[in-house]
């Protein structure tokens, strides 16, 4: 290291600082595996001129982003028609049009599902509110960590006639079960 150099100046948002953005972590750590003195500065308390010379020239590094294999049109279909008489059907419909995490799926009830009549103005959707997590070796029903993880998803007509037989096919069988019993 030269006698002259004292420590390098890294101008920064200070929010990517705060919040340890890996970036400049990556950073600060190879300037000190290097032995450089370094100290970061809040790149918007530098003046105008000063702030393009300062600011580091270098880029962050690329991710590489993994493909996600998807089912093609045909192959849903052939998977429909596979799962036709089987009871977790309306499940199946439901992840698939709509995204959902199976925790999330699974933790559904049917108080969180408005299946309104598109006649009346009132379009159907669920409510994500609970997902369905192991905890322990065991089942357990949680809220989400975060205020984003409750949300509302639009659910396509085709979806709401899924879940409406669905649900009078249950109401059909409970009632069967009491008549029985």
């Amino acid at each position: 290291m030269p006698a002259s150099f004292t420590t390098v100046i890294i101008p920064v948002r200070h929010d990517l600082v705060k919040t340890g953005s890996h970036y400049w972590r990556n950073v600060a750590y190879f300037l000190d595996e290097q032995g450089i003195p370094f100290r970061f500065i809040n790149q918007y308390s530098l003046r105008a001129p000063y702030r393009k010379a300062f600011m580091p020239s270098c880029e962050p590094p690329i991710v590489e982003h993994k493909i996600i294999p998807t089912l093609a049109p045909g192959q849903l279909d052939r998977f429909f028609a596979a799962v036709e008489g089987i009871l977790y059907r309306a499940l199946f419909y439901l992840m698939l049009h709509t995204g959902l995490m199976r925790g999330k799926a699974l933790a559904l009830k049917w108080k969180h599902i408005v299946l309104g009549r598109s006649s009346l103005g009132v379009f159907p959707y669920l409510l994500v509110m609970h997902s369905l997590n192991e905890v322990d070796g065991r089942a357990s029903v949680q809220k989400p960590k975060t205020a984003n993880g409750k949300r509302r998803v639009a659910l396509p007509l085709s979806l709401a006639l899924v879940l409406r037989q669905c649900r009078e096919a249950q109401e059909a069988l409970r009632t069967s079960v009491r008549a029985h019993s």
